[in-house]
């Protein structure tokens, strides 16, 4: 009976205090914009280019990207890298790497390409490497890990599908 005396005392009490501090009009001490001064808003700048890849894929270790004349260009840091697809499709497709100097034609620049289930097949041709990707590979992230024989820049990573 006593605690629920107190429950009661201590409602009627903060309804009091609810009721008092209506009666008022509230003090403004800092007004957020008003037509006497003009509003701060503090903005920060900065262009952001984005990497030559296709949407989800990921340069996730070993790059090193540059500004060139025609835009960013991107190149292997040492003998090996990794790059992160994102595969939605059972089917066969091509990662292809657009070289920036396509006077490279003949020299074997990419050593291998390995992915989850062992090597994968390299073709390279008129300025570009193609990496066989299989339908097997499954849905989601898969790693590429890449051995590059030759250190160059490329500019434009994208995918295919099967020709």
């Amino acid at each position: 009976m006593a605690g629920m005396r107190r429950t009661v005392i201590l409602g009627a009490c903060s309804i009091l205090g609810l009721i008092q501090g209506c009666g008022r009009a509230p003090a403004i001490e800092v007004p957020l914009v008003d037509s006497d001064h003009p509003p701060i808003v503090l903005t920060e700048r900065r262009v952001l280019a984005l990497p030559n890849s296709p949407p989800g894929t990921r340069l996730v270790r070993g790059w090193r990207f540059a500004t060139t004349g025609s835009g960013l260009a991107f190149q292997p840091e040492g003998p090996r890298s990794s790059i992160e697809l994102v595969q939605l499709a059972h089917r066969e497709r091509f990662l292809i790497l657009e070289r920036r100097d396509p006077d490279l034609e003949g020299r074997d620049i990419l050593a291998s390409a390995r992915g989850p289930a062992g090597e994968l097949r390299v073709s390279e041709s008129d300025g570009e490497i193609a990496v066989r990707l299989p339908s097997d590979l499954g849905p989601g992230r898969v790693p590429i890990e890449l051995e590059f024989a030759e250190s160059v820049f490329f500019i434009r990573a994208a995918l295919s599908g099967a020709a």
